[in-house]
């Protein structure tokens, strides 16, 4: 028999600063996992974190800058100075090992370089979403494995029952 490959993981990253008339006011920064040679598992998990980058990228280009916008002009109207605000989205490895997954992100939103609210940017939302990687890439959860009560690791599997980003399997069997 073939010796399973290690699954490994390479992150994507973007930044970007948006301007109104060459002046930022919103600048962010994603980041999200590309799993590779986990099979079937690890494109699941692969494509769930593009899609939540995708998700953040089109709040923060959509609503929160038309919003940076009207507080730019809002406060130029008042002679007050704009501070520039930030949305970030980042993840990190918390376990790779013997086909286990488990990733942690954390998303940050500053309008103006407040205190976060929530709502404006995503406020501040962490968490340790994970993926257990099925074994061979199957379909299924390695055995001794339970799942949480944030739901599955990949979509499509299983009753969904936290927000996106905040599912893992837990290794308490």
């Amino acid at each position: 028999m073939g010796e399973r490959q290690e699954a490994a993981v390479r992150w994507q990253e973007e930044r970007r600063l948006l301007t109104l008339e060459g002046e930022g006011v919103l600048e962010y920064a994603l980041r999200w996992p590309q799993v590779e040679g986990a099979g079937l598992g690890g494109r699941w998990i692969s494509a769930y974190y593009r899609r939540l980058a995708e998700s953040w990228r089109r709040r923060w280009e959509r609503e929160a800058y038309i919003r940076a916008c009207l507080e730019l002009v809002r406060r130029r109207e008042g002679g007050r100075p704009f501070t520039l605000w930030r949305g970030e989205l980042t993840g990190e490895v918390a376990l790779l090992r013997d086909g286990l997954l488990s990733l942690r992100f954390t998303g940050l939103g500053e309008p103006g370089g407040e205190a976060p609210q929530p709502g404006a940017l995503g406020g501040r939302v962490e968490g340790a979403p994970g993926g257990a990687l099925p074994p061979g890439g199957a379909a299924g959860r390695p055995a001794g494995l339970a799942r949480s009560a944030s739901g599955p690791p990949w979509p499509g599997r299983g009753r969904s029952g936290g927000r996106p980003g905040t599912a893992s399997w837990t290794g308490t069997g």
